[in-house]
């Protein structure tokens, strides 16, 4: 069990070194730093520092913002993953669930194929009541929300099949 505390001690340490280096550099003492982060106490400050305490993700995404540094580079030490790779893991995460997307796909149109024979029914009427009024209008914006999830869904399908295609065409 030491060991363990030692290792999370190592990590809050380096973390400790990277932000009080960053701050040096951007000029700012302790007092400064614990002001711009809305510390009551610039001793919270070094406790980080000294790595006696972690910052929760707020107050990291506060200090990125103060220091104006990468968020993951802050806590890791480490560049962030290029979009590109990002793109590459959610494609790998993503893939095993493609052919259920195909399965979704399928009963979004059953779906949609049912809602304008409805439509086409209610449109045949001559002289609809308000009930089959409302009725009509509710199938009209069901079909209008209905078409659209079905083109996110082709969206991400595609995606999923050309993932850097549709990264180039962004750039």
């Amino acid at each position: 069990m030491k060991a363990k505390n030692n290792k999370i001690s190592i990590i809050n340490t380096s973390f400790g070194e990277r932000l009080k280096n960053l701050r040096k550099n951007r000029g700012l003492s302790q007092a400064e730093f614990a002001e711009k982060l809305e510390y009551k106490q610039n001793t919270s400050v070094s406790n980080i520092e000294k790595g006696k305490s972690v910052p929760d993700l707020e107050t990291l995404n506060k200090i990125a913002d103060v220091l104006e540094v990468d968020l993951h580079w802050l806590v890791t030490g480490k560049q962030s993953p290029s979009t590109k790779e990002v793109i590459n893991l959610f494609v790998k995460a993503t893939k095993k669930f493609a052919p259920y997307l195909g399965d979704h796909l399928t009963r979004l149109f059953e779906q949609k194929i049912i809602l304008l024979e409805k439509q086409e029914t209610l449109s045949a009427i001559p002289d609809l009541n308000s009930q089959d009024k409302a009725e009509l209008e509710q199938t009209n914006k069901d079909l209008e929300k209905l078409t659209q999830f079905i083109d996110e869904t082709l969206q991400v399908m595609n995606f999923l099949q050309n993932p850097l295609d549709t990264e180039k065409e962004k750039e």
